[in-house]
């Protein structure tokens, strides 16, 4: 047997899932009320040569409501692992974009490193990668009890934008409004912009990002400061001075609530 063969392949594919809903409990590792992994070429099978994934999976206008309460979940989707390990000369194109979903799901002490709306991002950067995720217009409103876990991202390994995003849920044990770890060092920088966290910071959390914020760029961005880490972050201000109008955010896309934070058309 030829322990040196190699693998070429080459996958084209698109998946679009749209207004879905989803009610109930997540107690399965990675899983989620929409899509449990969005993996592509996620193992390191041996030696390959000339493989092309061209990927899209894009999910728009789903909501899911209930308890996340175990790892890695997100409340539309688990994890995001494209490209995750790979070997040989392989080239990742894929994208991930999730728009316009909602997630009312409380999160568990368990559920560590868990998010609102993706539980895990893995997908890793190099030369030949060029995969990127974006989350747009989206909120979580569902209470964040979990070391790690974050309002929109649980754990951060991958090139993510989150842009016009907001989370209100009560932030507990280590648990971060929007991005729960940013846990990346040699790949380009994530960034979230235009988003705010509304909900009170308890016992030692954080407004918008937990660790790894050295490789997080944040813009234009609100949440509670009752910690000192929130507001050290550039980039964030308090949320009080977005209550009642819209601050800076685009008119276009957020509607003002009176006597209250904005949220999304």
């Amino acid at each position: 047997m030829n322990t040196d063969a190699s693998i070429s392949i080459t996958v084209n594919s698109s998946l679009e899932i749209d207004n879905c809903s989803y009610k109930g409990n997540m107690n399965g590792y990675s899983c989620a009320g929409m899509c449990g992994s969005g993996s592509f070429f996620s193992s390191d099978c041996g030696p390959t040569t000339n493989c092309i994934a061209n990927v899209s999976l894009n999910i728009k206008n789903c909501k899911s409501s209930g308890q996340i309460n175990n790892q890695y979940c997100g409340g539309i989707l688990g994890n995001d692992c494209n490209g995750y390990t790979h070997n040989g000369n392989f080239s990742n194109n894929s994208t991930l974009t999730i728009s316009k979903c909602t997630s009312n799901c409380d999160i568990t002490p368990n559920a560590i490193d868990s998010g609102g709306i993706i539980g895990a991002n893995f997908s890793l950067q190099s030369p030949n990668l060029s995969i990127y995720g974006l989350i747009e217009r989206c909120s979580s409103t569902g209470m964040l009890q979990a070391y790690g876990c974050g309002g929109i991202v649980g754990d951060n390994c991958g090139n993510f934008i989150i842009n016009n995003c907001y989370t209100t849920g009560t932030i507990y044990n280590n648990s971060n409004g929007l991005v729960g770890y940013n846990n990346i060092s040699t790949i380009p920088q994530s960034s979230v912009s235009n988003s705010y966290a509304s909900g009170t910071v308890l016992q030692g959390g954080f407004g918008v990002a937990g660790g790894g914020q050295a490789n997080l760029t944040v813009t234009n961005c609100y949440a509670q400061n009752q910690y000192s880490g929130v507001g050290a972050l550039t980039g964030v201000s308090n949320i009080a001075l977005i209550r009642g109008h819209r601050g800076s955010l685009q008119r276009n896309i957020w509607k003002k609530v009176k006597h209250s934070y904005p949220i999304l058309y």
